[in-house]
């Protein structure tokens, strides 16, 4: 017969919000230091705002009559991983989401305020400074999707490689002009998976647009075969793609290309590596890049596929 410990921690996953709100009434009034970790998991993806102030006040409770014995100076070592990736996870959720609300909408404000105003405005500065404020918001939104919870479906991996090549290839006012890209796709096809579509359109397309990036920087080379390579497959434990093209490669460390904003492509926000990053790590994989011998980038997606 199940507990009532265990049927209040059912309860806090429940779909009735007045359930939910008494599971963790019962938890602020009793301490059960297990459960911590059951908490800030539910707070994390909890939208209703006083059950997540309730949520706030039981891990508040938990950590002030169970303090963490921890050496300061050993602090950055002695953080389990997981809850690093949690804690980055509700950092950008939260953050991102109150920019996003209070910001987007003053910016499309602007927008139209430009437009009715300056009778120029479409040939002017101030819309192309606009436009890649806006670029930033989008990317902003994007980063935010990457921490989302993943929501396994079954999808055929080779066919969604294909489709993101194809959507990329014809994003307008980005084109290769002179020297056309040839694709170069090595797997099983079909190659079906249980995965999150959305968190791995969001890294496979960002990783695919990086290597486009880079071949355009070689379109004035009228000889120059221009050439990305798709390749994926799977272990007994995880799934991979493999990512390379033949274009300029990695300027500096490679582990530097994941950090917010950093870029060295005019018009470009710098968020592009850090969304494939943390899409890959909400995954429960990773992302890795290195430079080819022979010219050219080396990119690796990894994630479970238990």
């Amino acid at each position: 017969m199940t507990n009532s410990l265990d049927l209040k921690k059912a309860q806090l996953t429940s779909t009735n919000t007045t359930i939910r709100f008494e599971a963790v009434a019962y938890f602020i009034s009793n301490n059960h230091p297990e459960v911590r970790d059951l908490l800030i998991e539910c707070q994390r993806y909890e939208k209703v705002r006083h059950i997540k102030m309730a949520l706030n006040k039981a891990i508040d409770k938990l950590s002030t009559v169970f303090p963490q014995q921890i050496h300061t100076e050993n602090f950055a070592e002695e953080i389990d991983p997981s809850l690093s990736y949690f804690l980055k996870n509700q950092a950008i959720d939260e953050v991102s989401g109150l920019f996003l609300h209070e910001l987007s909408p003053q910016v499309g404000l602007l927008k139209g305020s430009l437009e009715s105003e300056f009778t120029e405005y479409a040939n002017s500065q101030s819309k192309k400074y606009l436009e890649q404020i806006i670029l930033v918001f989008q990317a902003i939104e994007s980063l935010r999707r990457s921490t989302n919870r993943p929501n396994n479906t079954e999808i055929d991996l080779a066919q969604l490689l294909r489709d993101i090549c194809i959507d990329i290839s014809f994003i307008k006012n980005d084109p290769i002009p002179l020297n056309p890209v040839e694709i170069i796709y090595e797997g099983s096809q079909p190659f079906i998976l249980n995965s999150d579509a959305s968190l791995l359109t969001l890294a496979i397309s960002n990783a695919i647009r990086n290597s486009f990036e880079s071949l355009k920087s070689l379109h004035s080379k009228p000889n120059e075969q221009l050439t990305i390579t798709i390749s994926w497959g799977e272990t007994d434990q995880d799934y991979w793609i493999l990512i390379q093209d033949n274009g300029i490669g990695i300027k500096g460390n490679p582990k530097e290309a994941f950090k917010i904003g950093n870029t060295n492509k005019n018009g470009h926000t710098g968020f592009g590596m850090a969304i494939m990053q943390q899409a890959m790590i909400n995954l429960g994989g990773y992302a890795e890049l290195s430079d080819l011998s022979s010219g050219g980038a080396h990119l690796l997606l990894r994630w479970g596929n238990l």
